[in-house]
C-alpha cells in the first residue's frame, strides 16, 4: 500500500501526514536533512534560524525542528496542497511555536 492510501509515511524517523497536492518525501531527501543537521551541529549556533523554501509536506522543517530543538524555521510553498499538509504536520508534531508555514513564491512568501 502506498503512502497516499495510508495517509502517512516515515521521514528521518518521524511519521508524516501526506495528502493530495504534495509529493511524498523521498528517502534520498533524508540525506539533505542529515547534512543540514550535521552542519548545524558543526556551526554551533545557539538558536539557528532556517528557511525551507518549497517545503512540500514540511518534512525537512519538521525533522530539523525535531532533531535541533533550538531551531526556528520559516517554511514556504506556492501550492495550497503543500501549505495545508505542511501545517498539518507542524501541528501533528506540536511544532507550531517553532515552525511558521507561509504561502507564496520563494522569498515573496516572507514579504508580509
Amino acid at each position: 500500500e502506498d503512502a497516499y492510501n495510508k495517509g502517512h509515511t516515515t521521514f528521518m524517523g518521524l511519521e508524516l501526514l501526506v495528502g493530495p497536492g504534495a509529493l511524498v518525501p523521498r528517502p534520498e531527501t533524508e540525506l539533505l536533512g542529515t547534512t543540514a543537521l550535521d552542519a548545524l551541529d558543526q556551526l554551533r549556533i545557539a538558536e539557528p534560524r532556517i528557511v525551507d523554501m518549497c517545503c512540500g509536506t514540511g518534512n525537512l522543517a519538521c525533522a530539523i525542528a525535531h532533531y535541533a530543538p533550538a531551531a526556528r524555521i520559516w517554511a514556504s510553498d506556492l501550492t495550497d496542497g503543500c501549505v495545508e499538509v505542511s501545517r498539518r504536520n507542524v501541528a501533528f508534531h506540536g511544532l507550531a511555536g517553532r515552525i511558521a508555514v507561509h504561502q507564496g513564491d520563494l522569498f515573496d512568501a516572507f514579504s508580509e
